[in-house]
């Protein structure tokens, strides 16, 4: 449950950071598209 909050707030944290947002994007993606 505790990696579930953290998870959302790492979103939200790069929802609310267009340009880390895009730096990132590209190596958090692969992670989500496994599941």
């Amino acid at each position: 449950m505790e990696f579930f909050k953290l998870l959302m707030f790492f979103i939200e944290f790069l929802l609310r950071n267009p340009s880390l947002n895009l730096v990132y994007s590209k190596k958090i993606q692969p992670y989500f598209t496994e599941y």
